[in-house]
């Protein structure tokens, strides 16, 4: 069961870079107050509320997997007494974003992720977590290890969100093409 958690991490961690990559709004900095460092009057690609929320979930669903993972008895690859910024350990179970695009059908002679719609993405990266959702059901826990079924509930929860956050990605999509 370890290895499928760990398992799952990564391919959460994969679908969280995607997601975060989306940057589906077109903003115009006009207002130096507003703007990040150096953008003032420049059009820039930022993420949707929807899109973040969406990101924010993802890696609470990974981050109660690890919760899993100790609740079964692994060692944390997280230390503690940090002192520097070289003393922070790398983020653990982490998916290199080419190979999850590859997972996701882009073949090299194929439509690749880069030149899928916006919608497509968000479409893609939906039926991805449904998979994952339908992955996480078949882990069986005895039911005597409460804070293992609490912690599985939990990527439960934050799994469903992120797919609820890019439905609204959709929906914000449509409305945003129903005002112009």
């Amino acid at each position: 069961m370890i290895d499928q958690i760990k398992e799952l991490r990564v391919r959460i961690d994969g679908l969280s870079c995607l997601t975060k990559g989306l940057k589906p709004v077109d903003a115009l900095w006009d207002d130096p107050k507003k703007a990040p460092e150096n953008a003032v009057f420049k059009h820039i690609m930022i993420d949707s509320k929807e899109t973040e929320k969406a990101y924010d979930s993802l890696i609470l669903a990974k981050a109660w997997l690890g919760k899993v993972l100790a609740e079964l008895g692994t060692d944390s690859p997280y230390k503690s007494g940090y002192k520097e910024v070289s003393d922070i350990e790398p983020t653990a179970d982490v998916q290199k974003v080419p190979d999850i695009i590859f997972d996701l059908g882009g073949k090299v002679d194929d439509i690749l992720w880069k030149n899928k719609s916006h919608i497509e993405k968000v479409d893609c990266l939906r039926t991805e977590i449904d998979k994952l959702l339908k992955e996480l059901e078949k882990i069986r826990i005895e039911r005597n290890k409460t804070k293992l079924v609490i912690c599985v509930t939990n990527v439960f929860t934050h799994l469903s969100e992120a797919r609820f956050h890019l439905g609204f990605e959709l929906q914000r999509i449509k409305e945003q093409s129903d005002k112009q």
